[in-house]
């Protein structure tokens, strides 16, 4: 039985042996120099950097200007918008502790002093940029100024309220 065992591990490893030193060739018959190409491709993301004010102190002396600031990478025919959206063209500072609130309106205008556009409430674009740092929008945004009659009747104490920026690329 080991012998036998012997002699088929032979003609198993002698055949396997034969069977690799033979390769598969496929011949035809080419007549013509073909040739063909295969691209190679890389896409840069886009990339942007944005400056938003941390907080924003409003004011009974002056209107206060909003500055939003940034540097964008963008594909061609994109651009990054920065909006705002007010509910009832306000923002609603609420004093801590309590019910009292003050109403702050905003404007887009060119300078503080310029009367300007009233922020509605629907969505307003307050920033745009393209490639470099260049704001696309021709106005700035202003916190307009409190009135200081209607500030002297509210108590006192902290009022605080959120104005919401939305950043997106569009066309």
């Amino acid at each position: 039985m080991k012998n036998q065992m012997k002699k088929i591990s032979a003609v198993a490893l002698t055949a396997l042996a034969v069977t690799s030193l033979t390769s598969s060739i496929f011949a035809a018959d080419i007549t013509t120099e073909t040739t063909g190409t295969t691209p190679i491709t890389y896409t840069v993301g886009p990339t942007f950097v944005v400056t938003i004010p941390e907080t924003i102190a409003a004011s009974t002396t002056a209107n206060i200007e909003v500055p939003v600031t940034g540097n964008a990478n963008m594909e061609p025919n994109k651009k990054l918008s920065v909006t705002i959206q007010l509910a009832e063209s306000k923002v609603v500072l609420t004093r801590a502790g309590g019910a009292d609130t003050i109403d702050v309106s905003l404007k887009q205008a060119a300078t503080e002093s310029e009367a300007g556009t009233p922020v509605a409430a629907a969505k307003t674009e307050v920033a745009s940029f393209t490639n470099g740092t260049t704001n696309g929008v021709a106005t700035k945004l202003f916190v307009n100024k409190l009135d200081a009659g209607t500030i002297s009747a509210k108590k006192a104490g902290a009022y605080t309220g959120n104005l919401t920026f939305t950043i997106a690329i569009v066309q």
